[in-house]
């Protein structure tokens, strides 16, 4: 015989929790993301022992962590933090004493983050996203950025103070693009003639009509050309080295911190210093501003480090920045100034006339910091800056992030 529940009974069964379906809905879907991944990634075991035989060798020779152990690691790996193989050579997980897999922050997680951000918050980032608004702002704030010449788009040009060309070295990239896109540098020799970086021989026309035919793709703006400063110009063969500097702010108090720079080496046979190109990057000793071991992006280097500058044979460890007192404070008064961003990775250049901003970065790499230094994201005040960010909006199922909370990002 079966009794129906009484109205009081109903009632009590619809009372919830506030945010329940949504907190059921967000471990459902870590759960199947967590299980496609995993499976998605050791779908070809073959594929997997080909990249540990490709970049696990050195490891085997030098530190005697046999492959085929780096191999079932790489697994266990996939399985239970459900992380790229590749994480395990990045962040140098066979090191004995190494951090937990799970706490490096993976960069498609953290790009879901900032998507569901800009969905979010409300804040207008092409501040941030387009060059010429970037250096705008950054005037206002009192910050220096790189001098703009002009900006073409669409197959026209828009000067941004007398309409010819100065004479003397520039430098030209897309008004929006990341990862040096577009870039290209103009020597200036002489008489209205300047060479790029290929050797190419220009006069003003041609530069010009070069560019503008260029800006019916994407919009470029032409800029001066920075000079490192003197101290570390034997760093900056043929260009100019910069750093990348993380900063957070904590909405709920208003703190405002840097928890990790790193040095970017400008190589020979390179425009710019980006991490994806270059690959040679150094930590830098956020309270001293000196510079550590240098860190390769390669793979196969990935248990290696270097002291010296591959191309000058300059002196990279233990290097005393100049400035740095500057640059730390320039740092903290820009994430103050764009107070509606939780965290940015400011591009900054240590120049010959002072501390210049190239751009700001809200979708900022997480694999070249974490991978230069070893340490998770997670272990840092970033995640609890975060945390008082996400717990500030009203999520629902239509602004919900597309991957899931997992990992060291448990919210």
């Amino acid at each position: 015989m079966t009794t129906k529940r009484s109205s009081s009974h109903r009632a009590e069964y619809k009372k919830l929790p506030p945010g329940f379906w949504l907190k059921l809905r967000i471990k459902t879907e870590q759960f199947l993301y967590h299980l496609r991944y995993c499976f998605h990634k050791f779908s070809s075991p073959l594929e997997m022992w080909a990249m540990v035989q490709k970049n696990g060798r050195g490891i085997e020779r030098d530190l005697h962590v046999s492959c085929a152990r780096q191999y079932w690691t790489i697994v266990w790996m996939v399985f239970r933090y459900a992380i790229h193989p590749e994480h395990y050579y990045w962040f140098r997980l066979f090191l004995p004493g190494s951090p937990c897999a799970g706490d490096y922050v993976h960069p498609n997680v953290h790009s879901a983050r900032v998507a569901a951000f800009i969905r979010n918050s409300g804040a207008d980032i092409t501040k941030l996203t387009d060059k010429s608004r970037f250096a705008k702002f950054a005037a206002e704030f009192g910050l220096e950025a790189p001098r703009e010449i002009a900006r073409f788009e669409d197959g026209s040009i828009h000067w941004s103070g007398p309409e010819q060309l100065p004479h003397y070295d520039l430098f030209s990239k897309e008004a929006a693009g990341g990862k040096g896109a577009g870039a290209e540098s103009f020597e200036y020799v002489s008489d209205g003639h300047w060479r790029t970086y290929h050797g190419v021989l220009m006069q003003e026309s041609t530069m010009l009509q070069d560019l503008l035919e260029k800006s019916k793709v994407r919009p470029l703006i032409l800029q001066e050309k920075l000079i490192p400063h003197p101290e570390i110009q034997d760093l900056s063969p043929g260009g100019i080295s910069t750093l990348r500097v993380m900063t957070t702010r904590n909405p709920k108090t208003g703190r405002v911190s840097i928890f990790t720079v790193v040095f970017k080496l400008q190589r020979l046979g390179h425009i710019t210093d980006h991490w994806q190109h270059v690959g040679h990057s150094s930590l830098v000793d956020i309270e001293t501003g000196v510079l550590i071991r240098g860190r390769y992006r390669d793979l196969d280097k990935s248990h290696l480090h270097f002291d010296i500058h591959p191309d000058t044979q300059a002196r990279v460890t233990g290097r005393q920045l100049p400035m740095w007192k500057e640059l730390v404070e320039a740092c903290i008064h820009a994430q103050a100034s764009f107070s509606e961003f939780t965290s940015i990775g400011w591009d900054v250049a240590i120049t010959n006339r002072g501390i210049v901003f190239l751009e700001g970065n809200i979708n900022w790499g997480t694999r070249s910091p974490q991978q230069v230094s070893c340490i998770p994201f997670t272990h840092s005040n970033y995640l609890e800056d975060y945390r008082c960010w996400h717990h500030s909006i009203q999520w629902t199922w239509a602004n919900l992030p597309k991957a899931p909370h997992y990992q060291g990002w448990h919210l």
